[in-house]
Parts: C-alpha cells; structure tokens; sequence
C-alpha cells in the first residue's frame, strides 16, 4: 500500500541513493558527461540527513519500501525524485499530487531538470524560463515551470 509520510533521518541513505540513481539514468540523455561528473559532487547521504531534519521532505513508500521521495520549500517543489527501478508506476505523480496539496497556494513553482519537463507539462505545468544553476563553477541549466 502506497503511503506518503514525512521523511526519517533514518531513511537518508535511501533517499540520497534515489536521488543519485535517479539523476544518474534520468539525466545523462539531458545534460554533458562534465555536468553529470559534479552533479553531486560534495553531496552526501549525511547532508541528506540535515536537510531532512530541517525541511519538509516526504517519502513515500510501498510495501513497505521506499520508492522515491519530494523535498518542499514554500511554495516550491525543490525536488522529487522516484527510485530508476519504480518509473512509470504513478509514484511520481502521487508525490506531485501530495506536495501540491501541502503547498496549498498558487502557483506552485518548480525547478525542472531538462528530462524531467514532459513530466511536470503531463501533470498541468507550463514552462516560464530557462533558467541556470550553478555548481562547482559549471552552468546546469533547468526549467523554471508553475503550476498555476
């Protein structure tokens, strides 16, 4: 049975793993080997953790296991990301959905990865500006999207 709860401590190695795999198979059709290289790059499952000690970050999980999770920051949705393995299942759509909800106002932003834009668009975003993040003195660029 699907569930969404708030994120454990306990659970950051996970979360950090799905994050990782995600990025890894999700984003390398989009962006150079040189980004994909720093992409997480001084991130660690132990920053995982202080960020879900302080912040509002959901897992959800079935059967027990979990299968992706969504990082919420005000009105924005910083991050959600499902488990390579667990694709296609609604898993996504179901974090989306939730954070949505806890959100509670309008427009809902939303920092797309270049691969994760049909995504959002599938779920009623639309695409306001590109937009670039910088890392490790490198440009990634994302999608500024709003779910109005």
């Amino acid at each position: 049975m699907r569930k969404i709860d708030r994120a454990t401590v306990a659970q950051a190695t996970r979360l950090f793993d799905i994050m990782v795999e995600a990025t890894n198979v999700g984003c390398a059709p989009s962006y150079p080997p040189e980004v994909m290289a720093i992409w997480h790059k001084g991130r660690s499952a132990e920053g995982m953790a202080g960020v879900i000690a302080k912040a509002e970050v959901f897992s959800l999980t079935d059967g027990g296991i979990v299968r992706g999770f969504v990082h919420v920051e005000g009105a924005e949705i910083v991050g959600l990301f499902v488990h390579p393995g667990n694709h296609r299942k609604g898993y996504g759509a179901d974090l989306f959905r939730f954070a949505v909800e806890k959100i509670g106002v309008r427009p809902v932003l939303i920092k797309a990865t270049l691969n994760a834009v049909p995504f959002y668009a599938k779920l009623g975003c639309r695409a306001v500006r590109l937009e670039v993040v910088r890392r490790h003195d490198r440009d990634i660029y994302v999608q500024r999207m709003e779910l109005a």
